[in-house]
């Protein structure tokens, strides 16, 4: 009989022999002849295998053993399993309750949607959209894959049914049709969706599409989001009550909300769904008690159930930590639709008490010298090298998002010079190995420039730390069990 870790999924597997009885730990082989199964994927189960393990083995020597698989399993799969990152977080204080590879990079799916609406809304409340216009489906919207509602060429949809199925059955045909009528095009529409996140202080997460389908450059975090669904809650009360829609009627047709956290967890108010197989299963949401509101997120499970039991579970933990208790359950009715008005929301707290969350992050200090920069061309306009920069900054990967677009007067304002700094010499080096390719010019610039009292596109100083890269699981478990377990390797 043979184990081993899994590093994506963190399952420990075993053959079919049996009972679970530990020979060897230096190699394992999983073949044909001896095919492996997960035997446990959280602490009860892991409860029950260490007992039968300790009942089969009883000879001291294999105590640290147990003990190694006691930390191993307890710092990388803990009570989440393979969530790849989660937070909870106190609405009206912004204190973390809870955060768990919170500042990790991960695909968003459908939750881009929230960004989607976030922008749709804030067209709402300036009087560039009503919600009783009509905006028509282009081909790119009726072709898109689903999930989604079948609009047709040359169709209409109002904005409020284009919101309705967002939150409902995150249709990526509405998303498509609300992003063109914004933007003019889709990809304009997620350069502005981008340039929106940087102001809302989603310091981590790029746009590429206004839907959630898969992009390898569209990228999040946990805390990002949760800035974002308090973002939403925060700057548009009026509208916040549409997510907590439970079904919407379009054509004859019914669509439940994806959300099942809504009229079975008590105190769900709403936000979104997610899922595409890279990203796995994704989930923002709202839920209010006894006046407190906290935002969970959780990003990669890996089924619809898992998340959604990780996320109520968390916020058990959060509301415990508050000492407020969970209320018994209520059957709550489904929402029509005609029934349903963005003021029918749960109001929500005062914008000041909303604070931002990345606030909390602890600074992740770069490695490097980072005077470095890259130029990406100088402009006659302002407005020429400021979308200059918003090309450059969607054609690199993740890695680089802690560069700062700046954009630097040349003298007489003659010339803008669009830049991206913040570098060591070995990023900028090969930011223009990558932006090249992609049609953006790239020049590699040593040393900061100084801004001699010109025009900067600043985020904050938040932005001048880097992404850690992810532990490699499989080395940290090889170093717990070298130090735990000096055995011979198999022969």
């Amino acid at each position: 009989m043979c184990l081993r870790f899994v590093s994506q999924s963190d399952d420990i597997l075993v053959n079919d022999e049996g009972k679970p009885r530990l020979t060897t730990l230096a190699s394992c082989r999983v073949g044909p002849k001896t095919p492996a199964r997960p035997i446990f994927r959280d602490h009860k189960s892991y409860t029950q295998f260490m007992t039968e393990f300790a009942q089969n083995n009883p000879k001291p020597a294999r105590a640290r053993i147990a003990i190694a698989f006691g930390l191993v399993f307890a710092a990388l799969v803990g009570t989440q399993g393979a969530m790849a990152g989660a937070i909870i977080v106190n609405a009206q204080t912004g204190a973390i309750l809870y955060a768990d590879d919170a500042d990790r990079g991960h695909y968003p799916a459908s939750l881009t949607k929230m960004m989607t609406l976030y922008m749709t809304f804030d067209a709402l409340a300036t009087r560039r959209l009503t919600l009783s216009q009509s905006l028509a489906v282009s081909a790119n919207a009726a072709r898109q894959v689903p999930s989604k509602l079948g609009l047709r060429t040359g169709e209409t949809i109002s904005v409020e049914n284009a919101i309705l199925a967002l939150v409902t059955k995150s249709a990526n045909d509405a998303a498509v049709v609300l992003a063109e009528a914004l933007g003019g095009s889709e990809s304009n529409f997620a350069v502005g969706m981008t340039m929106k996140a940087r102001d809302l202080g989603l310091h981590r997460t790029t746009f590429r599409n206004a839907s959630g389908l898969h992009d390898r450059y569209q990228h999040t975090t946990p805390r990002d989001m949760a800035n974002l669904a308090i973002a939403l809650i925060r700057d548009f009360p009026q509208f916040y009550g549409y997510f907590s829609t439970t079904s919407f009627t379009y054509q004859g047709t019914t669509y439940t909300n994806h959300n099942n956290l809504l009229g079975r967890y008590p105190g769900t108010d709403g936000l979104k769904t997610g899922y595409v197989r890279a990203a796995g299963y994704n989930l923002a949401a709202s839920v209010v008690r006894d006046q407190t509101r906290l935002v969970g997120v959780v990003l990669g499970g890996d089924t619809a159930a898992d998340r959604d039991r990780a996320m109520a579970d968390l916020f058990d933990t959060a509301f415990m930590r508050l000492h407020i208790s969970r209320p018994p359950p209520v059957p709550a009715p489904l929402v029509e639709v005609a029934a349903l008005t963005p003021q029918t929301v749960l109001p929500a707290p005062a914008p000041a008490t909303l604070p931002r969350v990345l606030a909390d992050a602890a600074p992740v200090i770069a490695t490097g010298v980072s005077d470095w920069s890259v130029q990406v061309g100088a402009y006659r306009g302002y407005d020429g090298a400021q979308r200059r920069l918003q090309e450059a900054t969607l054609a690199l990967p993740l890695g680089y998002l802690h560069a700062r677009p700046e954009i630097e007067p040349g003298p007489n304002n003659a010339l803008y010079h669009a830049r991206l700094v913040g570098l060591t010499q070995s990023e900028a080096t090969t930011a223009c190995r990558i932006l090249e390719p992609a049609g953006v010019p790239c020049i590699v610039v040593s040393g900061r420039p100084a801004p001699a009292g010109g025009l900067e596109v600043r985020l904050d100083a938040a932005e001048d730390t880097v992404e850690q890269a992810p532990v490699d699981r499989a080395t940290a478990i090889a170093d717990v069990l070298r130090m735990l377990l000096p055995l011979r390797p198999a022969q």
